[in-house]
């Protein structure tokens, strides 16, 4: 083939706690073009009900050749109020033209969507609403500001910088005991981003990567090719909603595991009389089983 595509995860899991009317799922494609010309790529999906969303006409861009590049797609979907698991295809089309008219190459990629309620299973859930850490072991603190909850509490990281680079990891720890008997096991949380950078042309305010490990190792990840969010230049501020992240345990049902959330937040104001921020905040993680 001209290219390979590697869907970061062919079953997306879809929760329904706070879900609005439309629901909409972000996920990670990469591609790699193996060709000796630049592609331009166009996704589609062939799921009943669903839609892409996010790029409005499919068109992802331009990977060079030889070339690595992550997207993040968006589909959406009217919100069904009940769980359900659709399946069908993605289709991928390479182009030999910015125009799209010369189709070189294509891919399927099967993909399963389940829409769960996970908290209608039995669960294990924490909330922080205690103002403690409920026996997580993290690097953050316990903060009112924010929460998906009124009222509520969540964990936060905050790095400000003036002119020095600065790249830390936000982890949040424990160990949890799976039980047996059940056939999934999914876990959730929440997290927000904020950034703001100085008044510099060259600063820079990011949430690089996340991922989700399990014994030490990643079993869901985001930003490896690619920022989960940035803001890049003069003076910039924004403030994302909450993000909710789903991801598939049902390999450990039965054991008790070491379950760590890490989060690389990378900044510099390259302003001496400014501050840049980089925060993020992770609430309300529950594993559900069923």
């Amino acid at each position: 083939m001209y290219f390979r595509a590697n869907l970061k995860a062919n079953k997306i899991y879809i929760d329904l706690e706070f879900a609005p009317e439309t629901l909409r799922n972000h996920f990670a494609l990469l591609i790699t073009n193996n060709s000796i010309q630049d592609l331009y790529f166009k996704i589609s999906i062939d799921v009943p009900n669903w839609s892409v969303e996010e790029p409005t006409d499919g068109k992802l861009g331009v990977v060079p050749s030889g070339g690595v590049k992550q997207f993040t797609i968006v589909i959406t979907r009217t919100n069904p109020n009940s769980e359900i698991t659709e399946t069908g295809n993605l289709i991928l089309e390479a182009y030999s033209d910015s125009g799209y008219t010369n189709l070189v190459d294509s891919d399927t990629l099967p993909i399963e969507i389940h829409i769960v309620d996970i908290k209608s299973w039995d669960v294990q859930g924490w909330t922080f609403d205690d103002g403690t850490t409920q026996d997580w072991t993290t690097n953050g603190s316990v903060s009112s500001d924010r929460s998906v909850r009124a009222g509520g509490y969540s964990i936060k990281y905050v790095i400000t910088t003036h002119d020095t680079e600065k790249k830390e990891t936000f982890y949040i720890e424990r160990s949890i005991s799976i039980p047996s008997g059940y056939s999934k096991a999914l876990f959730m949380f929440y997290f927000k981003w904020y950034g703001k950078t100085s008044p510099a042309n060259a600063a820079y305010t990011e949430l690089e990567y996340f991922c989700v490990k399990v014994n030490g190792n990643v079993v869901f990840e985001w930003g490896k090719y690619g920022n989960v969010f940035e803001l890049h230049g003069d003076n910039l501020e924004e403030e994302k909603p909450w993000y909710k992240c789903v991801c598939d345990l049902s390999d450990y049902i039965g054991q008790t595991i070491t379950l760590r959330i890490e989060f690389v937040m990378h900044t510099n104001g390259y302003n001496i009389a400014y501050l840049t921020y980089d925060v993020t905040w992770f609430d309300d993680p529950t594993l559900g089983y069923k």
